[in-house]
């Protein structure tokens, strides 16, 4: 049987895996409210079970968490105790499913909500002194992303909530599960599966945890790390003219449409290289 030891000093001290209960899934709940980068990428905590209790799920064993990525995706976790089965899955679709139909505007409201309770009041308070924008009701959503990203808030119009991901965090998977979020993530579904760990060695806690599904193939992620970030740095390059002509006035953007159109046949390329501004190449005469 293999032991891991941490050096201190001249000794060592013996790093022991602990058995989670339903304190330490509250515990892990709590640390990732407030420091949700332990799940391995930027995010910011916007809502829980509490703020979705018609679908969202809340047992002993089970926690939901809303949070929302630097590109504006909204993911729906699911954290659960023990081995995650193949049951999950299903919940986290439904989940995702629901929160599809979310307006900014409401995840704005239940993003407030999340914050004015009790347990949640240094969040609150930390959103004030960052300047983010908010009401009694709401907060501006595109202000929150901005701030805690430390991006402009331009780069978030129309692109909060426009597609959702699946993230179950669990001690384990068993293997009808891992085969279930396989064969989602290949039929296109962005899920994965995070394994977490709570270690002691010498009375401190260490907390580790990990994408254990989809296997993670390192030039795959990096494609698709500079794809988000591209998304994010120039939307009107990924969306092309839906990106334009969600910033001009109905009248204009009908224009825009119908000049295309008259010109489709003839044109060779559109280039949309600039933020406020796409340029229509290769016109011939008829």
């Amino acid at each position: 049987m293999s032991k891991l030891f941490m050096g201190a000093g001249e000794s060592l001290q013996e790093v022991r895996a602990v058995s989670m209960d339903e304190d330490g899934l509250r515990d892990i709940e709590f640390r990732i409210k407030a420091q949700p980068h332990f799940l391995g990428e930027q995010l910011v905590v916007v809502g829980d079970n509490q703020d979705f209790p018609q679908i969202a799920t809340s047992t002993r064993d089970s926690r939901t968490l809303i949070a929302l990525d630097t590109a504006g995706q909204i993911v729906a976790i699911e954290l659960k105790l023990g081995s995650a089965p193949s049951e999950s899955a299903f919940q986290s679709l439904k989940f995702a499913s629901y929160l599809s139909r979310v307006s900014p505007e409401e995840l704005g409201k239940i993003a407030r909500s999340f914050a004015g309770r009790p347990e949640h009041l240094s969040l609150l308070r930390s959103w004030r002194e960052a300047d983010i924008e908010m009401s009694d009701e709401s907060v501006d959503l595109t202000s929150l992303l901005a701030v805690t990203f430390e991006r402009d808030a331009d780069d978030y119009s129309n692109l909060i909530n426009r597609t959702q991901r699946i993230l179950v965090a669990a001690e384990g998977f068993d293997s009808r599960m891992v085969e279930v979020i396989e064969w989602l993530s290949r039929a296109g579904v962005s899920i994965r599966g995070l394994q977490y760990r709570k270690y002691l060695v010498g009375g401190q806690e260490i907390f580790f945890a990990e994408q254990v599904v989809p296997r993670v193939d390192p030039a795959v992620d990096a494609v698709g790390a500079r794809a988000m970030a591209q998304e994010l740095e120039e939307p009107w390059r990924i969306r092309g003219l839906p990106y334009y002509m969600e910033r001009l006035i109905p009248a204009l953007g009908t224009r825009l449409e119908e000049v295309m159109a008259m010109f489709k046949q003839h044109i060779f390329t559109t280039a949309f290289s600039h933020i406020d501004s796409c340029m229509v190449k290769g016109l011939r005469r008829t």
